[in-house]
């Protein structure tokens, strides 16, 4: 029990053989004393059985420190890990693939040290400390008025983050967008009539701005997809069919809990309707967005199947039979019909993109309000 060398004291790896330097310690020290028991069987006897009865106790509380310290000096080398690549991020946050390296790694310390507390803290833990991750990098980049890495981070990272901090940021990230677009303009109007008063009243009368927005719901889907989908099955006995219409719609229900959780493109089609979001024929891919969805016919069936736009690609549920639900790359999205293959068509498509939730979305151009254009005077 010395402060400055004793087993007690031993902490974090140190404490690994502890029971191990406990039982050497203590076989030394009994063989030592028992040279100066009295030399007849009950004295010897009684001194086994107490010394045994310590033993025992003593083993059991170095096993109990081994174990704490080792669980001790895991969750440090987590925390270690976690606070790192939080620092990392908070420095490269314009770099996606940097992002989400260090996420990897985030993931990857917290399972590795943590899997002793079971499966469900590690999913828990993950989650949290992921999303206050993200979290940070999005307060950086706000403080760093870099309003395209905040758009980045939302679209690339937002299915991370708790949808409540999300909204209130989103709020934050437009107003100050405004507050840009309102500098930027009056400088540029002030030189452009500066001679010219009536001539700046008719132009700003006439002005039409991009309704600030970070983000949109599509791009958060189309990424929700990649994190937490790809690889999930493609035909679930439960829902009676493929998945590809449930999986894209339990990753939107999740980002914004006013979207469904469907199961067929029956349903998908009605939502797109009731929200102004459907899009008939072949022509509606012309304007894809990330996390548009899109409704194809195949040969022997209207409506038969569902596939998501990614920007690069689609996201695609192989059906009865087939692959788990992964990404399958086309080259543009005149050639979705064609990938897959003869006498396939688009129906037409659910602009997912379009949904508004909080300022997010694709931006919209507007005319100026009185105050907006009183502002620019």
């Amino acid at each position: 029990y010395n402060q400055d060398n004793g087993l007690a004291y031993l902490k974090n790896e140190n404490a690994r053989n502890v029971t191990q330097l406990y039982q050497e310690g203590e076989k030394k020290i009994r063989d030592e004393v028992f040279k100066m028991v009295p030399k007849y069987k009950k004295a010897q006897d009684l001194f086994i059985q107490k010394a045994d009865a310590s033993t025992v106790a003593g083993i059991e509380d170095t096993q109990k420190q081994a174990y704490r310290e080792a669980q001790n000096y895991k969750t440090a080398v987590m925390n270690d890990t976690i606070e790192t690549s939080q620092i990392a991020i908070s420095h490269n946050y314009t770099k996606p693939q940097f992002v989400q390296n260090e996420l990897s790694n985030i993931r990857n310390a917290i399972w590795a040290n943590g899997k002793d507390y079971g499966a469900q803290w590690c999913k828990d833990k993950t989650e949290e400390v992921m999303g206050k991750t993200v979290g940070y990098a999005l307060s950086q980049a706000f403080a760093d008025n870099d309003m395209q890495s905040v758009d980045n981070l939302v679209n690339r990272f937002g299915p991370l983050v708790n949808p409540a901090y999300i909204r209130q940021f989103v709020a934050r990230n437009n107003q100050q967008k405004e507050q840009n677009f309102m500098i930027t303009q009056s400088q540029s109007l002030a030189k452009q009539f500066r001679k010219d008063p009536k001539g700046l009243r008719d132009y700003i009368a006439k002005m039409q701005r991009d309704e600030p927005s970070t983000g949109n719901w599509g791009a958060q889907i189309a990424s929700a997809l990649v994190d937490k989908y790809v690889g999930k099955p493609s035909y679930l006995e439960d829902i009676g069919g493929t998945t590809c219409v449930y999986w894209p719609t339990v990753a939107a229900h999740e980002l914004n809990s006013d979207i469904p959780v469907m199961t067929n493109t029956t349903q998908l089609k009605e939502f797109g309707k009731e929200k102004g979001l459907w899009h008939a024929g072949p022509d509606a891919v012309k304007n894809l967005q990330p996390g548009d969805m899109i409704i194809l016919n195949s040969p022997s069936e209207e409506e038969a199947h569902n596939t998501v736009w990614t920007g690069s690609g689609i996201y695609n549920s192989g059906g009865a039979g087939g692959s788990a639900y992964t990404e399958q790359l086309a080259q543009d999205p005149s050639a979705i019909s064609g990938f897959f293959g003869d006498g396939w068509s688009i129906a037409g498509v659910v602009s997912m993109s379009q949904l508004q939730g909080g300022g997010m979305g694709p931006a919209k151009k507007r005319a100026l309000s009185p105050a907006e254009q009183q502002k620019l005077y």
